[in-house]
């Protein structure tokens, strides 16, 4: 497991906007008119991203995968769409983590049906395995991301799993710690989810 603290968050986001404007600048892709990003993952960098590429339009829809930490579902299902008219659009999809490659690939299938131009797809984090290799990305990775905007989530998720396998709730402590994470949150997120108070 890697912790990403908000300042590492946004040196990534800075490296991948700066990969895209200068692709832009070369003249090797247009620049894209939207930005929309798939949630809940991209939500908290999508208006950063958005800003460092100078583009005025952003928009979201819903895919889940994953329910809970590391626990996939069979396949990804679109549960929101309320995007607006992209047709004949050049779009910037983007995420924060590509892990199989099948939401993203079910949402540029999706992007395409509703009549983009052209669909670009950009992510901070690339999973090797994966089935879709990202137009943009600025790391490849294996193990996985604890993002700083989650931890009460990944606590509770990777806290009951280790729960459940026989680790006491200090050892699970000691865990999170050890993967980096803030020690002041851990010890609030512990409270919320475990009641536990030192």
């Amino acid at each position: 497991y890697i912790y990403l603290s908000p300042e590492k968050s946004h040196q990534l986001v800075f490296e991948l906007a700066s990969l895209i404007n200068q692709k832009i600048a070369q003249g090797e892709i247009k620049k894209p008119e939207i930005i929309i990003g798939i949630a809940r993952g991209a939500l908290a960098w999508l208006k950063t991203l958005a800003d460092w590429l100078n583009i005025d339009q952003i928009n979201i829809f819903r895919i889940v995968h994953y329910a809970g930490v590391s626990k996939t579902l069979k396949k990804p299902k679109i549960l929101e769409s309320n995007l607006p008219r992209i047709d004949k659009k050049r779009v910037l999809l983007f995420d924060n983590i590509v892990e199989t490659g099948k939401t993203m690939k079910l949402a540029v299938n999706y992007l395409s049906i509703c009549g983009a131009e052209d669909v670009t797809t950009a992510v901070l984090f690339y999973r090797k395995h994966s089935i879709l290799t990202p137009d943009f990305y600025t790391i490849k990775t294996e193990p996985w991301i604890v993002f700083h905007h989650e931890i009460v989530e990944s606590i509770k998720c990777l806290g009951i799993r280790w729960l459940n396998k026989g680790l006491k709730l200090e050892k699970i402590k000691e865990r999170f710690l050890t993967i980096g994470l803030p020690q002041k949150e851990v010890k609030e997120a512990m409270r919320i989810i475990f009641n536990l108070q030192s």
